[in-house]
C-alpha cells in the first residue's frame, strides 16, 4: 500500500517505488557523472520498462491496477524525472563556466601603479 503526501493511502503506483526501476536510476546517475539531466534520465528509464517487459513484483502490481480499470504507462517524463531527482536528494544548480582574475596583480598593472602613479601622489 502507498502512503501519500497527507499520510493518506495513495491508489497511484509509482515505477520509482520497484527496485528495478530504482536500480536502473541510480545505475543511469553514475554512469553519466556530472552531466545529469531529467530529459537522459527519462529515456534511460523509459528503455529500461521497454526492455525489462514487467517481469516479477512489477507485473503483478501491474496485473492489480489494470483490473482497477487504470493506465499503467510503461515511460516517464521529463517532469517526472525531475521530480523523482528531486525525491532521491539531488538539486538543481546552474552551472556557470568562467573564471574570474582579478587584474591587479599583473606586471604592467604593478608596474604602472609603482612607477608612475605613486610618485604622482
Amino acid at each position: 500500500m502507498n502512503i501519500g503526501l497527507r499520510n493518506t493511502n495513495c491508489l497511484v503506483f509509482s515505477w520509482l517505488e520497484d527496485e528495478g526501476v530504482l536500480l536502473a536510476v541510480r545505475e543511469h546517475i553514475a554512469s553519466v557523472g556530472g552531466k545529469l539531466i531529467s530529459l537522459s534520465l527519462a529515456q534511460a528509464i523509459t528503455e529500461y520498462l521497454k526492455e525489462e517487459g514487467m517481469s516479477g513484483e512489477v507485473q503483478e502490481v501491474e496485473t492489480v491496477i489494470r483490473n482497477e480499470n487504470s493506465i499503467v504507462k510503461r515511460s516517464i517524463s521529463e517532469r517526472t524525472a525531475r521530480n523523482w531527482l528531486n525525491r532521491l536528494g539531488f538539486e538543481w544548480k546552474d552551472v556557470r563556466k568562467g573564471v574570474y582574475v582579478d587584474g591587479h596583480e599583473r606586471e604592467e598593472v604593478v608596474h604602472y601603479r609603482q612607477e608612475v602613479f605613486l610618485p604622482e601622489m
